[in-house]
């Protein structure tokens, strides 16, 4: 009864989105037409662009993911995005197809009237949450994506892999022989990147925002370096949960990647006690623990 109700509620979910970005576009089209004078009406383009547009910007956040569903924090999280993105689509289709009736007014009242209405319907959802979480099993593994550089990086990350046994796991690292090191487990080689090179830090980013976006994972961990922070990067801006592992030999202070994961990443931790502050959080050391 469990694995229905889940299956079917994502559905039943993306099926009420569309109605209700539908619902206002022609809501729109009827006030400008009665207060604006204008002669067209909503045509089947119209909703079929507006369909597909908002189900591409749900796509990109798992709006519709089941994991997103069952908390209200997720679901708030993932529609804001949804909709931001939807805007920018839209506003982009909206001067391409050069559709007298997509003037200014009608863009403003359209995106206002999908801001709040999707601000009540979340408000509405809240109150199941309650079902929700009581049929949602809270033991099934989770998806996690587990990136690191080569040499201590990697070892690094995998003096974890305890942690990881009961847990759906994709790996990536910058060498290909290393998926020999986590049979059993899905594997992705990334291009290396450092700062000094500036197309290569983009193929990098390139490379991991496709392995993330496939893999769709449910946290983002990541002992460094530079493919690390650009996976935590991405997660973030996909609504990822990310962790941030600073390196073992990092003694007198967080590195200057961990520096910059402290402002993006969930969860920063040092290896180090007399580094860890009320941002930073010490747990013990991987290598020798």
């Amino acid at each position: 009864m469990k694995k229905r109700y889940l299956r079917l509620m994502p559905f039943l979910f993306a099926v009420s989105d569309v109605f209700l970005i539908n619902m206002c576009l022609f809501i729109c089209f009827y006030l400008s037409g009665k207060y604006l004078d204008f002669t067209n009406n909503i045509g089947f383009v119209d909703i079929l662009s507006c369909t597909m547009i908002w189900l591409l910007s749900a796509h990109l956040f798992s709006l519709y993911s089941v994991y997103t569903i069952v908390k209200p924090k997720s679901m708030y999280r993932a529609t804001r995005r949804s909709i931001l993105v939807f805007i920018v689509i839209f506003q982009v289709y909206a001067i391409w197809s050069n559709n007298d009736d997509y003037s200014n007014g009608f863009l403003l009242c359209f995106y206002l009237a999908t801001i709040l209405c999707f601000l009540l319907g979340r408000i509405a959802y809240g109150t199941f949450d309650e079902i929700l979480s009581r049929n949602f099993d809270n033991n099934k593994a989770v998806s996690i994506f587990a990136i690191a550089s080569i040499g201590g990086h990697w070892v690094q990350l995998l003096r974890l892999m305890p942690l990881f046994k009961l847990n759906d796991m994709t790996f990536a690292s910058t060498k290909a022989s290393l998926e020999e090191m986590v049979k059993g487990y899905k594997y992705y080689t990334v291009p290396d990147a450092n700062r000094n090179n500036k197309l290569d830090l983009i193929k990098c980013c390139l490379s991991i925002t496709w392995v993330i976006i496939s893999s769709r994972p449910k946290v983002i961990i990541t002992t460094g370096a530079a493919p690390g922070l650009f996976g935590i990067f991405i997660g973030r801006l996909l609504g990822i949960k990310t962790i941030w592992i600073d390196s073992m030999a990092n003694v007198e202070k967080l590195s200057l990647s961990g520096n910059i994961a402290l402002k993006i990443a969930d969860r920063v931790y040092t290896q180090w006690q007399h580094l860890s502050t009320p941002k930073i959080v010490f747990a013990g050391n991987i290598l020798e623990g």
